[in-house]
This record gives C-alpha cells, structure tokens and sequence, in this order.
C-alpha cells in the first residue's frame, strides 16, 4: 500500500491557492484546520477574486449570535438576485456537515447540489476546524478538481531531523518571511526570541513585527514582552531528544505562562494538571521508544520498530519518531523511562507532591544527549 502523501506546509498551500485564483473561483473551495491566520488570509484572497468577478457575496457564519442555517441552505439552493453568479462562504459548520444517522446532513446535500448543477455559476466556499479528509464535502471537491487546504498550526519546534537548530522551527521560518515582506531586517536568533516569547499564534507574532517596525531602533527585547504559553508536548519532546537550552526553556514557558486550552479558549496555568499532561505524555512516548528501540536491536527497520511499538498517527508523527528513536540505544531508552516512572513513584509516596520544574530541570540534565549513556544510581541523587 502507498505512503499517504504528505500535504504541503500552510504557507506552500496558500501560495499554491494565490495562483490558482488567478484562473478563477471555480465551484467550490474547502479551508480546513485550525491556525485561523491562514484561513483569515484564503478568505482575503477568494474574497478579492470574487469582486473582480463581480459576484454575489454571502457570508454564513455560526459563530455569529445572529446565524440561521435556513437562510445558508436558501442561499446555496435558490437562484441569486438580478440572475448574478454568488459566493456562498460557510464558516465553521463543521457540526451542521455531521451525518444524521447514516445520511448526509442537510447542509451536505446543499452543498453537494449547488456544486453539482451545471446551470449556474458561483462559488461555495467551506470553512471547517477539522474535517476528515474522507468526508463527503472534501470528495466532492476533490473529485471536480477543486483546493482542499490543510491549514494547520505551524509547529514550534524543528523537526526531529534538525534537532538542535531553532531556526528551523515552522514559526521562526514564517516569522522571518514576513519580516522580509515588510522589509524588516530581523536577525534570525532575534526571531527565534519572539516566537519563543510571544508563542505561535500567528495574529500576535504579526503585532511583534508591528512594534519591530514602530520601535525607533530599540532592542528586540525591550519591544516584545515575554507573553507565551507554551505545549506540555513540546516540552516532552525537547526532553526526549535531549536538547538541554530547549528543555529548561520548554520547561519553564510551560510552567510560567501555561497552556492554551483550545476547548474553553482560556490558559490553563494549573501546575498539577500541566504536570498530569507532560507526565503522560512523557509516560507514552518513552514507552513507544523503549519497544521501538529493542526492535531495531533485533534487526527491525525503523518503519517496522514504528509498527512493533504501536506507533500510529499522520506522516509527520511517524517521521518523527522514527528520527528520535536512534538517538539513543535501547538501554537508555529504557533507562530514562524508569528514571521517569521513579520520579512519579516517588512523587505519589509523598502526598501526591508535583513532578514540577525543578524536577524537571534535573531530569534533563540527566538526559541531556551528549551524556553518553544511562548511569545507575537513584534519580534524586544525581
């Protein structure tokens, strides 16, 4: 069976979306993911496109108090005023694309009838958070040749491959074209600075740049503030490759400003539940590499050490633990894992005290990857 294709990064994607309506709208588009900067710009560009082509525009959206879905399914079905081709842009409807049972929704069969008539023009454009690749409005689209976009968040962190190398992470990456862009000069260390303090929301990097531009020469970080939350996972991550400066770093942004909870839109800044997510995560993924690496000894491919360890997930994941996983042998794997489950161990003997930082900090120096091995002893006394 063939590798699923990797989809391009957001920024390719978007470009890709530029060129393409040059040609025009075409039947219908489909914006899905979460990074809302992305899809703010799509919408920019399908919106201009649109009143070159003087079409009709009606915009649905159910995040509006004021949304009635009889009137997206009028719009989408009867004829337009004065005989005008429309653009109907349907914003975050995942839940109305739900199946009713084992039907298509309402909005589905709209959708699906307004692409599919031939007498008429216009655009449908669908906006959604998440989305399966294999639902019927992205098959519709991909079956008459129209953009499917992936907008994802941008990843914050280098791949495992370039571990090591901050300017390599997604954000930094972004930040720095933008900064091209509005011909800012911007020293990438000084870039990997502002994503680290401000985060990847992409919406307060583009103010960062704003107060760079504004800031009569001042330094970089006299003009952006230290304002980020930070991804219990990232942090499990920069620990598992043993990058010290970005453990200590992942640790203490986690620790002092949080984690963004997409579900209520707020920072969670509970230090027991934030140790409860890193420690699973941790927990999990040092399961998978001690298994993993004991397979590759065995003679395992890392595709197949993926496979004996019950690794799964988008390419990106794979990928990624298949780069991590020869970073260290199997024993060390192992070690670390123990040393881990120690720590919790020890942590619930006493009262339920917290894996915190501090912990953390010692944790790391253990693993850090120029350390050659797993030394024997007892994690609280090293």
């Amino acid at each position: 069976m063939a590798a699923k294709k990797r989809a391009a990064a957001p920024p390719q994607q978007l470009a890709d979306l530029a060129r393409r309506l040059k040609k025009g709208l075409g039947k219908i588009i489909v914006l899905r993911g979460e990074e809302r900067w992305f899809v703010e710009e799509a919408l920019k560009l399908i919106l201009e496109r649109a009143e070159k082509d003087d079409l009709e525009i009606s915009r649905h959206d159910t995040s509006d108090p004021e949304f009635a879905a009889p009137r997206l399914l009028d719009d989408l079905l009867a004829s337009p005023l004065f005989a005008v081709d429309r653009l109907v842009v349907a914003r975050n409807v995942e839940d109305l694309l739900k199946k009713q049972g084992k039907e298509p929704s309402a909005l589905t069969r709209a959708v699906s009838a307004a692409v599919g008539d031939d007498t008429r023009g216009g655009c449908v454009v669908i906006t959604c958070r998440k989305l399966r690749a294999d639902h019927a409005i992205c098959k519709l689209a991909t079956g008459v040749e129209a953009p499917v976009l992936e907008l994802r968040k941008l990843w914050d962190s280098p791949p495992p491959w370039k571990a090591g190398d901050p300017t390599e992470a997604e954000t930094v990456q972004w930040l720095l074209a933008r900064a091209r862009q509005r011909e800012l000069r911007l020293d990438a260390r000084d870039a990997v600075y502002i994503c680290a303090a401000v985060g990847n929301d992409l919406f307060a990097l583009e103010t960062a740049l704003e107060k760079l531009r504004h800031g009569g020469g001042k330094a970089v970080r006299e003009l952006v503030g230290w304002d980020s939350s930070a991804a219990p996972w990232s942090a499990a991550d920069k620990l598992l490759d043993g990058e010290l400066r970005g453990s200590l770093g992942a640790v203490e942004a986690l620790y002092m400003g949080g984690m963004n909870d997409d579900r209520t839109g707020r920072r969670n800044i509970d230090p027991r539940a934030l140790s409860a997510i890193l420690g699973a995560t941790l927990r999990n993924r040092l399961r998978e590499l001690a298994r993993g690496a004991r397979a590759l000894e065995r003679g395992a491919s890392t595709a197949g050490a993926a496979r004996e360890a019950g690794v799964k997930g988008a390419p990106m994941t794979m990928q990624a633990f298949q780069a991590r996983i020869t970073r260290r042998p199997a024993e060390d794997w192992e070690g670390m894992l123990a040393d881990f489950l120690d720590l919790e161990a020890r942590s619930r003997s006493v009262g339920g005290a917290l894996v915190d930082a501090d912990t953390l900090f010692r944790f790391a120096l253990r693993w850090r990857i120029e350390r050659p091995s797993y030394a024997h002893g007892s994690a609280g006394g090293r």
